[in-house]
C-alpha cells in the first residue's frame, strides 16, 4: 500500500511540475489509502478476540488457581498415600 502511495506521489509530482509534495499532502493521501483498504480489519478483530480470551484465561487462573492447586494436591494424596 505504501508503494501505491509512493507511485501516486511521483505521478502527482510529475503532473504538477513542482518537483515535490507537501507533508500534509502525503498524510492525506496515506489516510485515504488506508481508509480504502479493509483487509486488515479481520486481522484486528481476531487479534482483539485472542487478547480478550487470553485475558479471561489469566483472570480465571488468578481467581481459581489456589483452589485448583489444593484440589489436585488432595487427589494426588489420595492416589499416592
Amino acid at each position: 500500500m505504501l508503494l501505491m502511495a509512493s507511485r501516486h506521489a511521483k505521478q502527482v509530482q510529475q503532473e504538477s511540475g513542482t518537483g515535490g509534495i507537501t507533508v500534509i499532502g502525503n498524510r492525506t493521501l496515506l489516510l485515504q489509502l488506508l481508509q480504502q483498504d479493509e483487509a486488515g480489519g479481520t486481522l484486528m478483530e481476531y487479534a482483539l478476540l485472542l487478547f480478550l480470551i487470553a485475558l479471561l484465561c489469566i483472570g480465571a487462573v488468578a481467581a481459581f488457581g489456589s483452589s485448583l492447586v489444593q484440589f489436585w494436591t488432595d487427589r494426588t494424596g489420595q492416589l499416592f498415600p
